[in-house]
């Protein structure tokens, strides 16, 4: 028995010791992370002192902090932790601030009876009204109307997000959206002045209704909608982009509503770029002004964003098929440069991504200009190229693609330095592509796996160019 209870002592102690090494070896590894590469184009060494990182997630509790010289595949150094709460897979970032101006529109059933009169005056109600008017009792309606026979310009909303000491303040041309205060004193004041500056002459468009009411006459169905050919739906909208100092907010609007390109001349300041005064806890509806003119027939505005420090305006304008970019002064309305940056893609949208140093302008066809900004903020055009001339049979193409829909896109980071712009990006969320370009074109493409049996998302990417990489390039 004594013999029976040493032997079973000593393979209990024997199971701990093999339980302890084969633990401590496996849990060691989970900092060891390899990251493979496949070289897809070009040569690695166009990614010499290229450093990466990024943050690997298996579900939100297996994380680990990677980093790792791009052009070698031997030194990845990884930090793991376990999350017990979970960490999101996507960052929020910062908080937007923008203005946004809307081409309001009509109520629905489900509030239509508990609108007051002067709310039914709201946006389209007007005509919305009108035919629930008509409608009899019992039954269901239909009408289609022009809205040129209800309205010479279009009724305007807005939404306005602005910085403020304790929380994001949030204001909007509808009632209902703001406290009793701030409708009072900041949304009805703003929204007036809204409609009485931007008239906007409305186009051809019609508004199809549909009403059902009850037998005692209560809507019990509300259905509206623009059309401009009988069986095409249409949401009116105007194009607005905006940006916002610690002082004011500057939008630009687009040419047209619903295709229609509208008559700009009847904006009390002209077409151009715009400037809303605001202070610590009001806003400065008498201050809305045109802050920088642009001739419509000239030039058509595609974008606006603000340098890192907020002193700079970028306003991004296409001019006989040139795409253009103005430096304007934020203090002043100057316009301190103006580039030629490529030629227009013809489709009127691009997307920026900003640096302290550099910024790359995309268009949606996948061309790009690339600018740099000196110590004294001035900007210079360092190259042009284009993230989709690569060759689709080789299935490239497609990798680089979602290049220039970043505006959506948490993963895509890049770098520039002495004439190398590096372009990072996980289209999947499970593998990362790396690119390296120069004015001659593309000079490298990698794609990128973690050796983690189960993929982990990838997301949090950074790159930089360190001294050695500096020392190589030309």
């Amino acid at each position: 028995m004594k013999k029976s209870a040493w032997l079973a002592g000593i393979l209990l102690l024997a199971s701990i010791a093999v339980f302890c090494v084969g633990y401590k070896t496996i849990y060691a590894l989970r900092d060891h992370v390899d990251i493979g590469e496949t070289t897809l184009m070009g040569d690695k060494s166009a990614a010499a002192g290229l450093q990466a990182t990024a943050k690997l997630m298996g579900g939100n509790h297996l994380i680990w902090d990677a980093d790792f010289p791009v052009d070698q595949k031997t030194a990845v150094r990884s930090d793991f932790h376990f999350s017990q709460r979970g960490e999101s897979q996507f960052s929020s970032g910062d908080t937007h601030y923008d203005m946004s101006l809307i081409v309001r529109g009509a109520a629905k059933e489900y509030n239509w009876n508990q609108l007051t009169e002067e709310e039914k005056q709201y946006g389209f109600n007007r005509l919305i009204e009108a035919v629930t008017e008509r409608t009899p009792a019992g039954e269901t309606h239909t009408e289609t109307e022009a809205l040129s026979d209800y309205f010479t310009f279009y009724p305007l909303s807005f939404s306005l997000m602005l910085p403020g000491e304790t929380a994001t303040r949030f204001y909007s041309g509808e009632s209902y959206a703001n406290d009793p205060g701030t409708w009072e004193s900041v949304g009805r004041p703003l929204n007036e002045k809204l409609n009485s500056y931007f008239k906007i002459p409305v186009a051809g468009e019609q508004m199809r209704v549909v009403v059902t009411k009850d037998q005692n006459g209560t809507v019990t169905r509300l259905e509206s909608w623009q059309v401009i050919e009988p069986a095409q739906r249409l949401e009116s909208g105007i194009w607005t982009e905006s940006v916002v100092t610690d002082t004011a907010c500057y939008f630009v609007v687009g040419t047209t509503v619903n295709g229609y390109a509208y008559d700009t001349s009847c904006i009390e300041g002209g077409y151009g770029v715009y400037v809303l005064p605001y202070g610590e806890d009001t806003v400065d509806a008498g201050g809305l002004a045109n802050f920088y003119p642009v001739d419509a027939e000239k030039a058509k505005i595609l974008d606006i964003s603000q340098t890192e420090d907020k002193e700079k305006l970028l306003l991004y304008t296409e001019e006989t098929g040139q795409l253009m970019l103005t430096v304007l002064d934020t203090r002043t309305g100057t316009a301190e440069q103006k580039l030629l940056l490529c030629e227009t893609a013809g489709f009127g949208s691009i997307t920026t991504y900003a640096a302290a140093d550099f910024i790359t302008v995309i268009q949606s066809d996948g061309t790009f200009a690339l600018l740099t900004i000196d110590e004294t903020g001035r900007m210079t055009r360092a190259f042009t190229g284009n993230f989709k001339s690569l060759d689709p049979s080789s299935g490239n193409m497609a990798v680089l693609n979602g290049y220039t829909d970043m505006g959506y896109d948490q993963n895509l980071t890049m770098a520039y330095e002495k004439g190398r712009l590096a372009v990072m990006d996980s289209p999947s969320g499970v593998d990362f592509y790396v690119a390296v370009y120069d004015k001659t074109g593309i000079l490298y493409l990698g794609r990128y796996i973690c050796s983690v049996a189960t993929p982990p998302s990838f997301n949090a990417f950074s790159l930089s160019w360190t001294d050695e990489g500096n020392k190589t390039a030309t």
